[in-house]
């Protein structure tokens, strides 16, 4: 205990006088109410933070305390990092199984989720450094870097949200294209780049200079910062208007398609999957008080850490759900064109195929709110001898002369 800061000093030997404990008495000191109670906020007064630090870590070793650990979030984010990772080769594997070519929306979403990659696996590699365990056992050369990178990290979360967004709405684009739903969504989509850029400013320069933010932990430097408990509510609240806006955008145009019912209906709830984001967003909520005022930042952070994970991958999977339905209809096809082997002496009149115009709904036509054409529902491959091959249905589209296979 030698080695202690006087100012740690002064206060244990007025502490283990106004409790009667005797001076060296260790069992007293580490469990009297009265001692603890005294030293604590005699410390925190009369030293400086990282003599603070440095006396709580001597002290918890002296008396066999071990810091608070949590690092729960790491088989979190791996868990859901797979699961993302899986969605994401589903939709390329779709993309080239159906022969559509790769566009924007698929390149936003990629990104998107490489951001959140970046984000959340630079969470799991600050853990090594004490991200997760009580802030006075953290090594105090490592709080500095704590603090850049998680700063790093909510840039990266930001973008990551902003990304994801831009893809849903090119997705909107390539699948509602009347003037009407353009204007909307192409409005809607210049909002939420500039709002999500806008942003990022804040959140950058919120100290003065810049460099206090990662600073001004140990008191010994001087700045000032903005109200970031008023800026993440503002950011958040935004955050959750604009996801309702998205999914209100959607199933409004949805509703207007000319879609079967059944068919209209799994559109819809692929949409709409979307409130699990929203509702992610709403569990942040609690923590952000939390987040923005706490002084055991390396283990409070850690809930909404948690969160903002999960909101960025889900909200990537939400992205990739409508590009699912093609692969899955193609793998079918290819089963039932296996079967069509015993056919020796027959040929099909004709197999599916996405042509250029056609999307994840189905075909232009259904984006372009045309007549729906009829459906044969007794059959799906008719061949040259008469056999049929039942279990999906035949599309007659009389603008493109063609017979076209589809899934119900």
């Amino acid at each position: 205990m030698d080695e202690l800061p006087v100012c740690a000093l002064i206060c244990l030997g007025r502490a283990a006088v106004a409790s009667d404990c005797s001076t060296g008495d260790t069992a007293c000191a580490c469990h009297n109410e009265v001692f603890i109670n005294y030293v604590t906020p005699c410390i925190t007064e009369a030293c400086t933070v990282r003599e603070a630090f440095f006396t709580k870590n001597q002290t918890a070793v002296q008396c066999h305390v071990n810091p608070h650990v949590d690092q729960r979030f790491i088989p979190i984010i791996i868990s859901f990092f797979i699961l993302t990772f899986i969605v994401i080769l589903l939709r390329v594997a779709s993309r080239v199984v159906t022969k559509v070519k790769f566009w924007y929306d698929d390149y936003f979403n990629v990104a998107g989720f490489v951001a959140v990659v970046v984000h959340t696996f630079t969470d799991v590699a600050l853990s090594k450094h004490g991200l997760g365990t009580d802030i006075w056992a953290v090594p105090q050369e490592n709080i500095s870097t704590i603090i850049t990178f998680t700063l790093v990290g909510s840039c990266l979360y930001l973008t990551s949200r902003l990304l994801v967004r831009v893809s849903i709405l090119l997705f909107y684009l390539r699948i509602f294209t009347t003037p009407g739903a353009k204007a909307v969504i192409t409005w809607t989509l210049a909002f939420f780049v500039v709002s999500g850029v806008v942003a990022l400013f804040p959140l950058i320069f919120q100290c003065s200079p810049v460099d206090y933010l990662w600073l001004q932990w140990d008191g010994t430097h001087r700045g000032h910062c903005i109200d970031l408990r008023l800026y993440v509510w503002i950011i958040t609240s935004v955050d959750i208007a604009e996801d309702v806006w998205a999914i209100l955008i959607a199933c409004s145009l949805v509703s207007r398609l000319q879609l079967p019912l059944r068919k209209k209906l799994m559109v819809l709830f692929m949409f709409t999957v979307g409130v699990v984001t929203v509702a992610i967003s709403i569990a942040r909520l609690p923590y952000i008080d939390q987040f923005t005022e706490t002084k055991n930042p390396t283990i409070d952070w850690i809930p909404i850490t948690i969160w903002s994970a999960l909101e960025n991958y889900i909200g990537v999977i939400c992205a990739c759900l409508p590009s699912l339905p093609p692969l899955l209809r193609s793998l079918s096809a290819n089963k039932i064109s296996s079967d069509t082997k015993k056919h020796k002496n027959s040929r099909p009149l004709a197999f599916h195929r996405m042509r250029d115009d056609e999307h994840e709904l189905g075909g232009s036509n259904y984006a372009l709110a045309h007549r729906t054409m009829p459906t044969y529902r007794d059959a799906t491959c008719v061949y040259q001898d008469g056999s049929v091959i039942p279990g999906h249905s035949l599309h007659m589209h009389r603008d493109a002369k063609d017979w076209e296979r589809q899934s119900l």
